[in-house]
Formats: C-alpha cells, sequence, structure tokens
C-alpha cells in the first residue's frame, strides 16, 4: 500500500510539472501557427497536421515526466513490495494522464474549429489516444520492472541471501538539475549533430531549419546558469525523434540518446 501523504505530494509536483509543460508547449504550437501564417499555409491540413503531432510527443513526454516523478517521491521515502504495487502505480500513472486529455484535445478542436476543417478532427484526436495507450504500454513494462526488482530484494532479504544483482535503475530517477559537466556534454552531442542535419535536404517531420533552431535553443538554454529542463526535455525529445531515423546522423544520434536517459527521455 502506498503512503497517501507521498502519493499527494507527487501529484501536487506533477501538476507543477505538468503546467510549465503545457506553458511551454503552447509557446511552439502557436509558433508553428505563426510560421504557417506567414507562409500563407495556416488553413491546410499540414498546420493541424504538424500541431497534432507536436501534441502527440507531448503526451508521450508528459507520461514519462508523471512515472518519473512518482518514482522519484516512492523511492526517496522507501517503499516494499506488495502484489498490489504494480498495479497501484499504473492507475496512479494513468490517472494523472485522463483518457480526455483535456488540454491537449481542446487546443486541437479549437484549433480545427478556427481553420474549419472539422472532417479531420477524429482522425487527429485518435492520433493522441494511441500516443497516450502506447506511453502507457512502456510505462507499464517500467513499472513492472521495478516492482520486480523489489520483490527479488525482499525475497532474498528473507532467506539472508545477498543479492549478487546490479540495479541499473537510478534511485533518484531522472536528475533535476544539469551541473556543467553534463551541459557541456549536452551541446557538445548537438553541435555534432547540427552538420550532419544541414546536408540532408530534409526531415519528414520537420524543415530542418527549423530543427537546427531548435537546437540552437538548446545550447542556449544549456548555457544558463540555471537551465530549464521541463523546456529542454521538450526540445530535445522533438530534435532525437526527428533525426533517429537517418543513417547518416546513426552515431551522433546513439550519443546523443545516450546523454538524454539522464533527463528521464528514452528514445527508440
Amino acid at each position: 500500500m502506498l503512503d497517501e501523504k507521498i502519493v499527494e505530494l507527487a501529484c501536487r509536483r506533477t501538476q507543477l510539472e505538468m503546467k510549465e509543460q503545457w506553458e511551454q508547449l503552447r509557446t511552439e504550437l502557436n509558433m508553428i501557427k505563426t510560421k504557417m501564417a506567414v507562409q500563407g499555409g495556416l488553413g491546410s491540413g499540414a498546420t493541424l497536421v504538424r500541431i497534432t503531432d507536436l501534441c502527440a510527443r507531448a503526451v508521450n513526454n508528459r507520461a514519462h515526466l508523471i512515472w518519473h516523478t512518482l518514482y522519484r517521491f516512492i523511492t526517496t521515502t522507501g517503499v516494499n513490495y506488495s502484489d498490489e504495487l504494480s498495479s497501484e502505480l499504473k492507475a496512479l500513472t494513468a490517472h494523472e494522464l485522463p483518457e480526455d486529455l483535456p488540454d491537449f484535445k481542446d487546443y486541437i478542436k479549437n484549433t480545427i474549429k478556427i481553420l474549419n476543417a472539422p472532417k479531420t478532427a477524429e482522425k487527429l484526436l485518435d492520433q493522441l489516444d494511441n500516443a497516450r495507450d502506447h506511453a502507457l504500454n512502456k510505462i507499464g513494462t517500467e513499472i513492472d520492472l521495478f516492482v520486480q526488482s523489489l520483490k527479488k530484494k525482499s525475497e532474498l532479504s528473507e532467506t539472508g541471501v545477498e543479492s549478487p544483482i546490479f540495479n541499473m535503475y537510478s534511485p533518484a530517477g531522472p536528475i533535476q538539475t544539469i551541473d556543467g559537466k553534463l551541459g557541456r556534454q549536452l551541446i557538445n552531442a548537438l553541435d555534432a549533430i547540427k552538420p550532419g542535419i544541414n546536408q540532408l535536404q530534409d526531415l519528414p517531420e520537420h524543415p530542418k531549419s527549423e530543427i537546427v533552431d531548435i537546437i540552437v535553443d538548446c545550447c542556449t538554454e544549456l548555457e544558463k546558469a540555471k537551465p530549464n529542463i521541463t523546456k529542454l526535455r521538450s526540445l530535445l525529445t522533438t530534435v532525437g525523434i526527428s533525426i533517429q531515423n537517418h543513417h547518416s546522423l546513426k552515431s551522433g544520434y546513439d550519443v546523443l540518446k545516450q546523454e538524454l536517459t539522464y533527463l528521464g527521455i528514452s528514445l527508440s
């Protein structure tokens, strides 16, 4: 049984983190609208597709944010194995990411209304549902692994046998601050990717110029004394997803992927 007070604190922190994430996302969504308007394509289906793709990725990021925050709070104060623990953690994670996804779906619905494109609504909203289901399934496997590790430790403790297992599951969850060393490693990883992107004709999900701009924004943020981790998680995830299928960028992608694990970002 989870400690109700700790769960309450974790949920309160999660709400604050999600609010910051949403404010950053809304800025990026409005930037898409502005750019498409300048290009004369605001009323096109491409605008809605790009907005929905960004929201779908944000749903995935939010799911991981919820789980990592919950994980950090319960492991900091201590948690014991129980047969119900996995179900409790999955239910809590799903509860904090409600099925109706009100902020994401309402934004898309309002955009559809403004652009007068009702026929596209159902398909786009289904994309968000699929993103939520996929994210919760992925996190479900992480929860099962965490709970099984607790069970194994409990069993070994009862028998008096010392555990020979090397536990690589970080007890503190993703980091909450970026020190100078990690910041420089991330900047170096991004700098290594940029020339390869410039040599590409284009990227499938975003104009390459936008990804280069995002990389510049990331580096600028990382140079600050106190980088905004919520902002960086969103921007860096966009960069990673945009280049992950390009063979010519694989070496740089692999380095970036490894560095992003410290921020709680898991790329395929």
